[in-house]
């Protein structure tokens, strides 16, 4: 059983049943990277005495809406886990975390919270937070994505995209009017270099779409030990939900 680094000393440990790339497709997917921190091509399966009292993250860059059965199937053996997903199924038997701009180029395929209307809306109960990737591109819609979320009482995750190649970062600063090249610097970030806002930058996105206005909220390059952002979601998320705590 290997644990994501960034989760080193958390109440959180990873969990990923299924093997080979995730087929979803978002751009810059550090799962699909050659940088990932295992063999995507094994599972990454804890047992309950490894986990203890942690929170099991399943899915741990994968997606756990892919191969949902194996997902569901792996994750009844645990206490305490929580779903993450980019895909707007909810209806998971314990918190969610749903990525709602995971082609953060493409606003065409944001999901907004009127996505789920009818029946569908009761699997917004099921969100623990939903995360919204930021870039200088489209930060104006990215604003009202995160309000839109806001408003409906979800908690946002916000967090600054990183570039594993210049390409790439280029290419997303041709939709960019608030960014140049310069804003950019390219270094470590655990156990990757890539292409990274510089701090100015970051305070300037952050002011734009809000973050530190009441339900939204930074992930941090911090590791998860110094934040438990996601640790406090997930109690939140599961006391409402009335799962047994």
């Amino acid at each position: 059983m290997n644990n994501n680094p960034k989760l080193s000393g958390s109440g959180i440990i990873s969990c990923r049943p299924q093997t080979g790339p995730c087929p979803n497709g978002c751009s810059n997917c550090y799962y699909n990277h050659p940088g990932y921190y295992e063999d995507i091509n094994q599972p990454n399966v804890p047992t309950p005495e490894e986990v203890g009292s942690r929170i099991v993250r399943m899915n741990d860059g994968h997606d756990s809406n892919v191969r949902r059965g194996l997902v569901l199937h792996t994750a009844a053996q645990y206490k305490d886990v929580f779903f993450n997903t980019s895909i707007p199924r909810l209806d998971f038997p314990g918190p969610v975390v749903l990525t709602v701009n995971p082609r953060e180029d493409n606003p065409t395929e944001w999901i907004f919270p009127g996505r789920f209307t009818g029946i569908d809306m009761y699997g917004i109960d099921t969100l623990m937070a939903v995360r919204v990737r930021l870039t200088p591109a489209w930060t104006s819609t990215a604003a009202v994505l995160i309000e839109k979320w806001r408003t409906v009482g979800v908690p946002v995750l916000v967090s600054h995209m990183r570039y594993y190649s210049r390409s790439a970062m280029l290419a997303m600063l041709k939709d960019a009017s608030s960014a140049v090249e310069a804003d950019y610097e390219r270094r470590s970030h655990i156990l990757n270099t890539s292409y990274q806002p510089r701090p100015a930058l970051k305070r300037r996105l952050e002011a734009t779409v809000g973050v530190g206005r009441p339900g939204v909220y930074l992930c941090e390059e911090k590791l998860c030990a110094a934040c438990g952002q996601c640790e406090a979601f997930y109690h939140l998320c599961k006391r409402r939900l009335n799962y047994a705590v």
